[in-house]
């Protein structure tokens, strides 16, 4: 009896421990968020110039209501960031710490895979946020009408959420492996033999690790022409792996809440696959792309060995560093920071 009390207060304060540094986490983000310099994302200068002056050219009349009613209160641009800020990371805190077996690893991966991301295009990721809080809960609880009051209010913030709306239907379903292993292998080849070009430009680039390797250390150490790979190929091959683990491990994503992460992301990598070489088009697939931080999780949780669970752990945080250095830093790819 003793012992039991011991192992669940152990287990209380291991809960209390990771929703206490997801909150510091999100906390730094926050502040980054809201303090950071206006040419931080293209799109930034743009939204507080709208905010100032009153003049929004969105037609998303949500939107709309929602920076008049801001400027009712304060014409400060950086409580007007930190409304938008609280509107898009608090949802995705919560949702970390209720659905999530690690909430703090999920964090981190939203700081490195999307939260860059979040800097730029700031509505659609508070409609993607506003999803993952309360546009799950209603999946999950069954509550038809409630959903489409969210994604009403998502789709009144940033008009492409109304392809959320058949998720209600299709993502808690448990659908046949053969199938979706059909799906995603077309769609693997939709991604690389759509352009002859491009496939082979993907290959004279990649090659093989061993040239890989050489190429980087005759040309980028020895000072001169750096090797140049996409972030959109490492964003390729690393969901796609992820993808592939989820795909062998399925039967543990068909029971309990876990599968409508599965689907989520299964939608985002088959349309990601077509998309990838199509920015504007591409942005919808962050509406299911963000499940990852959440799969990733699921998936080293129910792993059997615990080695490989860290393995895997650090291999994803690894290349989501690796990708954020690459988008946000290095060359900023997709207008996320302009070092003007």
């Amino acid at each position: 009896m003793i012992k039991e009390n011991k192992k669940a207060d152990f287990s209380i304060y291991l809960v209390k421990k990771e929703v206490f540094v997801s909150f510091l986490l999100i906390g730094i983000l926050f502040i980054l968020f809201v303090f950071r310099k206006y040419n931080v994302g293209t799109d930034t200068q743009s939204y507080v110039d709208a905010f100032v002056s009153g003049d929004v050219k969105s037609h998303d009349q949500g939107f709309k209501f929602l920076v008049q009613f801001i400027r009712i209160i304060t014409l400060n641009p950086r409580i007007y960031l930190m409304i938008l800020g609280t509107s898009i990371l608090w949802p995705i805190f919560k949702s970390s710490i209720l659905n999530s077996p690690r909430p703090v690893l999920s964090i981190v991966l939203f700081a490195f895979f999307f939260y860059p991301y979040s800097l730029n295009i700031l509505r659609q990721f508070v409609s993607i946020s506003i999803f993952y809080y309360w546009g799950i809960k209603y999946i999950n609880e069954k509550n038809l009408l409630r959903y489409l009051v969210i994604i009403f209010i998502c789709s009144s913030i940033h008009l492409s959420s109304i392809i959320l709306v058949p998720l209600y239907f299709l993502a808690n379903k448990k659908y046949n492996i053969y199938v979706l292993l059909t799906i995603w292998l077309l769609s693997i080849f939709l991604a690389f033999f759509a352009s002859g070009e491009d496939f082979f430009l993907f290959f004279q680039k990649t090659q093989t690790f061993i040239e890989l390797f050489y190429n980087l250390k005759r040309n980028y150490l020895a000072g001169s022409q750096s090797l140049v790979i996409k972030s959109s190929y490492i964003r390729l091959i690393t969901f796609n792996l992820l993808l592939l683990i989820a795909l062998l491990n399925y039967k543990k994503f068909s029971k309990g809440d876990h599968l409508i992460f599965f689907n989520l992301f299964f939608i985002s990598i088959v349309f990601y696959n077509i998309l990838y070489q199509f920015m504007v088009l591409g942005r919808i697939v962050f509406y299911f792309e963000v499940s990852l931080i959440f799969l990733i999780p699921i998936v080293i949780v129910n792993l059997k060995s615990k080695t490989l669970s860290r393995i895997l752990s650090f291999l994803f945080v690894l290349l989501a560093i690796v990708f954020f250095l690459k988008v946000f830093y290095l060359n900023g790819e997709a207008g996320i920071f302009n070092r003007a």
